[in-house]
């Protein structure tokens, strides 16, 4: 089980999903990617199978949510790795409660043979319940998207400008109204 901490706002999610598309490119089987909403679900690659959370209310308990798993796995034997975004987010998971959740990943993983990927709001010292035995943290990159959020003014900005690189605002700015390249 691999594990992703950090306060809010510091890109976990744009670097789960960098790391999904990876994943889609060099493995042989299925990637999954939970998130709670679909917001940033346009940047994940369309070979990767994307779940929203949110349409799923009555998975409320851990219990449900490992039962949602085991039957994902069931219904594709070729899951190979599995994005778990912001899982604070998610039915009743909460810090407390997070050493026998990851347990529970890693008894999956092992039975199933699955990767788990989770990205966690809170420091690693906040997690200091979790039997370190089979799991890795990963440390946050400080690549172009984290350097833009900071220099640019975060994922507004960043929407912004790819908003613009898209819709070719930046070039009919720099040639004038009304042409378009």
């Amino acid at each position: 089980v691999n594990l992703l901490t950090g306060p809010k706002g510091t890109g976990k999610t744009q670097q789960m999903i960098e790391q999904a598309n990876q994943q889609a490119k060099s493995c042989n089987g299925n990637v999954v990617f939970i998130q709670k909403d679909a917001r940033d679900t346009a940047s994940v690659a369309f070979d990767i199978r994307t779940i929203v959370w949110m349409i799923f209310p009555a998975i409320e308990n851990i219990d449900e949510y490992i039962g949602f798993l085991y039957g994902m796995y069931s219904s594709n034997h070729d899951i190979e790795c599995v994005f778990i975004d912001g899982i604070l987010k998610h039915a009743d998971i909460s810090l407390g409660n997070m050493p026998e959740f990851i347990e529970r990943l890693k008894k999956i993983s092992k039975e199933c043979d699955i990767e788990f990927y989770v990205s966690i709001s809170a420091n690693k010292e906040d997690l200091s319940g979790i039997d370190q035995t089979g799991c890795q943290y990963l440390t946050r990159t400080t690549g172009k998207y984290t350097k833009r959020m900071e220099m640019q003014g975060g994922p507004v900005m960043d929407a912004l400008l790819r908003y613009e690189k898209m819709s070719g605002i930046k070039e009919q700015k720099e040639k004038g109204p009304g042409v378009r390249s």
